[in-house]
């Protein structure tokens, strides 16, 4: 290793006794403490990998914005409206799927063709995200339960 190269770990602070294998610029500042340089209070210019666990990058999430405040349910339109781009499933069909068979998957249910699609339902419900409801189900629809 470096010390076989470099006997006296002093030489390694001037760049031209460096073995050459060793970059000739300064070093990078690095916080391991688990290579030679840290461990000999020179540093290097490679990215050691973080402890497990911990990512390796930091990302700067940008604050929650507020929530909405909640719509009472007798505030809630009573016309189904277009709230998605695409088609969803109908979330009322599939908790009475999922109530009637709880052993079977979500997946499997919706496989059964007793689930429908529709992309309306009322905008208000969970907290403004919306709630896709077919029009079978509207009329007996609770809305927030």
């Amino acid at each position: 290793g470096i010390m076989m190269d470099c006997p006296n770990i002093a030489d390694l602070k001037d760049k031209s006794k460096r073995p050459a294998y060793m970059r000739k610029t300064a070093f990078v500042p690095c916080a391991c403490q688990k290579c030679f340089f840290c461990k000999n209070g020179f540093t290097r210019g490679v990215a050691h990998k973080p402890p497990a666990g911990l990512p390796r990058f930091r990302v700067k999430l940008d604050p929650p914005s507020p929530a909405k405040p909640p719509v009472p349910p007798n505030k809630h339109s009573r016309k189904r409206v277009n709230i998605k781009k695409h088609v969803d499933w109908c979330r009322v069909c599939m908790e009475r799927e999922k109530n009637a068979h709880p052993e079977i998957s979500k997946d499997v249910l919706r496989n059964t063709g007793r689930i429908r699609k529709t992309r309306n339902g009322c905008l208000e419900c969970s907290s403004g995200r919306g709630v896709v409801v077919c029009e079978y189900c509207w009329p007996k629809y609770c809305h927030d339960l």
